[in-house]
């Protein structure tokens, strides 16, 4: 499954909180503010001595940046708090390894040929800086320069950020310097490449006792790398910013995607529509507008932090004009946005707010563009009735068993179908290197519009399932997470929108006696609550893993009516799975059910994080003093299995959870046995497929593929192999496959161990055909709607499979979906009375029906005294059964009508059994040599003459 980080908005409004910057008791510096110019290049190599110590260093501290931000790759523009964390003053000194120095922070490195101070991120570092203390008075023009200096001469090449912030005393938010932001200033094998950045700060930094300045680096996705900052100058006198011109909303904005006037200082005005907790939006008053449809009137103005303004205020601002694009998500479509304002002027209050644009089902078209609502971006919108298509999502407490809701859920308009995952790769990702011509593109549902309920300041999270229809939603238009995103007015602003119906789960079909069922359950990280110490994993409290056992057990009982083989994924241990096959018992006979009586069976795989995949195997009675499933062996496959990595051409493991395959016979009461054999899969996930991070020679994207890719070659030969060894053997694969039903473009996983690959033009990476005869893959049969066990970012997607050979494919009587995982909002998880949102999968089915045995060739049928009867104008008559065999005939015992003349009807049928009509005899059994009468009715209206070839079966029929 795809996740990506939260976007500069979500991030700032976190950590763009108005701290105090004061030094801890003990620290060691002098944060005197130095007069101008001031000047520091480093040279001096006896200046610093001492680890954390720079009291040496008249007006420069470094700190860590610890709790600035949690996201790995965030943009330092966007951190404009600080940090208060105890220990955030830091200096490694006198180093001399910047290639090997893994240590995040602030470090001087001496003993290199040009000594200088560097910043290099981590995962305690989170945002690395330096701070400048300057006094300006009587100085203007203030320019500030200096050189970032790429000093790892490692292979690494993480993309390391830095930027330039200031403000005026020693206390509120930065402001940003858009000018001095460097995308990367690092580069593989460059320990060379050196990046001068000069610029003139506003004029509010003019002529002030204390600017504080700094420059900052964030954690890089990778191995960070050390950058120095180097030959720093601080001096007056520079050339002042030019004014800057006025633009109209629908000026800044444009008719393309990227505004016209990019990266410029510009005027504008306009109404407050909407307050976030980082910036606020503006929209051109009514009688102000363009009359170009094709031009937003709206925008959002950036702050990091809560502005001082009402919904309301006419307001006049300076600012930039920039195209946000997430650092987490460089293929994102940029956003058009005012930053790092200079003025914003309120000039009147109480003003009227611009009436909502109606989005109507053409500009939500599952054909339209990508962009369509490009042309509203940052405008207030009215949704009339929408339809929830992706759940209410949120955060997981995992040691708790706990969620909290984000408030983020999609929707379609109403009048249209529920978007569905489709063949490719999306339109938004470039094609890895080396694609053949005809890979197929998704357009990754344009239909979509997520909404986030709680964005604006004072609206409440709205949890909704999927489904659920919103009426009247009102609000603001933004775009997030490659989608148009609605955020609702608070209720004082705008009527509640109305929400219907309440979420209802679907359990599946009861068996039928003749039947028995294999399932498949993705349980989401099952963990105990007893420490692991050869795993990293979350340790759950006692009433947290009581919590998820209980819904786990509801799952099982309520919703699959315990079916007889359950392969389970996402389990901690055999422990874990013991645990819950216990609790299950309990709660069977606490609610006076039958108890099934599992037995578990779990191998351990290669997971570092310690998930495994098991079975919970039916051994109750089956009423005839057996085991309802006996098990014949558990083995674990592949789990040396190895691949050679494109990246390093070392030989890799193919499987963190390698496959496990269950051999087992189910007994039925009747003494009917059905062998069968099930394989539980959890393959590599999806994440990362379409990473462009360098790794080694390649990229990451590129070995996650080459990993998919062997997995299922592995796979499709193993299976293949058991198919040409034995043929009859009945072969079921399920579980999390981590794949679509349908070719994504990078691999075709399940056509590849289906036997039907991809051609080698339309997939990255392609696949011979290694299964003959191919498997049937059951769920992909289902109904459209009904085709998805997981919904991402509101697309309804299929990777729980079942597929079965052609030795299994005759018994299956069905396969099904229960639902009240995947389409749950997350808060749903906290409720233990339900099974809903125990996992983020639903769970898939199958029915499979045991063949009778055909008694027909140990005995005598045969058909005796029809006649038509006046009074009821029926045909009746006997079949006379007689066992001819040496061996008693037990039941239960049905006498079929093979081939009966077209038109006439077995009046007394019990059923059907394929094409012929049965019915069920009264005798539980036929000893040798003994006689039953059989009477048999028939309706004849057309007088035709009455045929059927008698047969005899034995065991349960549907």
């Amino acid at each position: 499954m795809h996740s990506l980080p939260p976007p500069r908005h979500l991030t700032a409004c976190v950590v763009a909180i108005g701290l105090a910057l004061s030094a801890p008791l003990g620290v060691l510096a002098d944060r005197g503010p130095q007069p101008l110019p001031f000047a520091q290049d480093w040279s001096d190599t006896a200046l610093i001595t001492t680890d954390d110590d720079w009291s040496t260093v008249p007006g420069i501290e470094g700190y860590l940046g610890q709790g600035l931000t949690s996201t790995t790759g965030a943009d330092p523009q966007t951190l404009l708090g600080e940090s208060t964390a105890a220990g955030d003053l830091d200096l490694l000194a006198n180093r001399s390894n910047p290639d090997t120095l893994i240590n995040g922070g602030v470090a001087e490195f001496d003993g290199i040929a040009n000594p200088t101070i560097a910043l290099n991120g981590s995962g305690t570092a989170d945002a690395p800086y330096l701070l400048l203390s300057l006094d300006t008075t009587g100085a203007s023009g203030i320019t500030v320069s200096y050189t970032l200096r790429d000093l790892d001469g490692s292979p690494d090449d993480a993309t390391q950020q830095v930027a330039l912030q200031y403000r005026v005393g020693d206390s509120g938010a930065f402001t940003n310097v858009p000018e001095a932001y460097i995308g990367d200033a690092t580069g593989p094998d460059e320990a060379t490449m050196s990046t001068p950045v000069r610029v003139t700060l506003p004029a509010d930094a003019d002529e002030v006792p204390l600017l504080q300045v700094r420059i900052i680096t964030t954690n890089a996705p990778g191995n960070d790398e050390w950058v120095g900052i180097d030959d720093l100058l601080v001096e007056g006198g520079g050339e002042p910013p030019l004014p800057p011109t006025f633009a109209a909303i629908h000026e800044i904005q444009g008719s393309a995607a990227s505004s016209p006037l990019a990266d410029q200082l510009v005027m504008t005005r306009g109404v407050v529509t909407a307050l976030r907790s980082n910036g606020f939006f503006l929209q051109t008053p009514a009688e102000e507008t363009d009359d170009d449809p094709s031009t937003s009137e709206g925008i959002f103005v950036f702050l990091g932090a809560t502005a001082s303004v009402a919904r309301g205020d006419l307001v006049e601002i300076e600012a930039r004009v920039t195209e946000f694009v997430p650092s987490a998500d460089p293929h994102q479509p940029p956003l058009t946005e005012l930053a790092s304002p200079s003025r914003i002027s309120v000039l009147s209050s109480g003003h009227a707010i611009p009436e909502p644009i109606a989005l109507t089902p053409a500009d939500m078209s599952p054909g339209g563009p990508i962009d369509a609502l490009e042309r509203f971006e940052g405008m207030r919108v009215a949704a009339s009735s929408l339809t929830v298509v992706g759940p209410t999502l949120g955060s997981v407490n995992e040691s708790a068993a706990t969620a909290t809701s984000n408030g983020v859920f999609y929707a379609v308009s109403s009048d249209f179908a529920r978007p569905f995952r489709e063949p490719g790769i999306g339109l938004l990702d470039p094609l890895p290197s080396g694609a053949p011509p005809n890979v197929p593109r998704f357009d990754t549902n344009p239909e979509r519009l997520r909404v986030d309920s709680d964005a604006q300041l004072g609206a409440p999270i709205l949890d909704v399932s999927s489904g659920a229809v919103v009426t009247n939603l009102i609000g603001t238009l933004d775009y997030a997470f490659r989608t148009y995103t609605l955020l609702p007015d608070p209720p004082d602003a705008a009527a509640p929108p109305g929400i219907t119906p309440p979420f209802a789960p679907l359990p599946v079909r009861e068996r039928a006696p003749s039947e028995f069922t294999v399932a498949s359950a993705n349980l989401q990280r099952f963990f105990d609550d007893q420490d692991d110490p050869s795993v990293g994993e979350p340790v759950l409290s006692n009433a947290a893993f009581q919590t998820r056992l209980e819904k786990a057990s509801l799952l099982i009982r309520t919703h699959l009516d315990t079916p007889d083989i359950l392969g389970v994924v996402e389990l901690e241990n055999l422990q874990t799975l013991e645990a819950l096959a216990t609790r299950v018992s309990a709660d069977a006979v606490a609610a006076s059910e039958p108890d099934p009586a599992y037995d578990a069976y779990l191998v351990e795989g290669n997971d570092p994080g310690g998930i495994d995949v098991g079975f919970l195997v039916k051994g109750m009675d089956n009423g005839n003093g057996q085991p309802r499933v006996a098990v014949t062996r558990v083995t674990q496959e592949g789990a040396t299995a190895t691949y050679v990595n494109p990246n390093t051409g070392a030989l890799d493991t193919v499987f963190d959870r390698p496959p496990l395959v269950l051999e087992a016979t189910v007994s039925y009461a009747d003494g009917t046995l059905f062998p069968i054999t099930v394989i539980v899969n959890h393959l590599r996930s999806l994440i990362g497929i379409d990473s462009e991070e360098p790794s080694g020679t390649g990229t990451g994207g590129a070995r996650v593929r080459a990993k998919r890719q062997a997995g299922a070659e592995h796979l499709a030969s193993f299976v293949q192999a058991r198919q040409e060894a034995r043929p009859d053997e009945r072969l079921v694969l399920i579980g999390d496959f981590n794949a679509f039903e349908l070719n994504d473009g990078y691999v075709d996983v399940i056509g590849t161990i289906a036997g039907q690959p991809a051609d080698p033009d339309e997939v990255v990476l392609d696949s011979d055909d290694l299964v003959n005869p191919d498997l049937l893959n059951l769920v992909a049969s289902l109904p459209q709607e009904e085709r998805y066990t997981f919904v991402f970012d509101g697309n309804a997607q299929l990777l729980d499979h079942v597929l079965v050979n052609s030795a299994a494919a005759p018994f299956v009587r069905g396969v099904a979906v229960a639902r009240g995982n995947a389409d749950a909002p997350e808060v749903a998880r906290n409720d233990p009375s339900t099974a809903f949102r125990l996992s983020d999968h639903d769970v898939v089915i199958t029915y499979f029906g045991a063949p009778p045995t055909d008694l027909t060739e140990q005995a005598w049928l045969l058909p005796a005294g029809l006649h038509r009867d006046p009074r009821s104008r029926l045909y009746e008559g006997w079949v006379v059964v007689h066992n001819r065999s040496q061996t008693t005939f037990t039941g239960p015992l049905h006498l079929g009508l093979d081939q009966l003349t077209p038109g006439v009807t077995l009046v007394d049928a019990t059923g059907m059994f394929g094409e012929l009509p049965f019915v069920t005899l009264e005798a539980s059994s036929l000893a040798p040599w003994r006689v039953l009468v059989v009477p048999v009715q028939f309706a004849n209206p057309n007088a035709a003459r009455i045929q059927f070839g008698p047969r005899l079966f034995r065991g349960l029929l549907p």
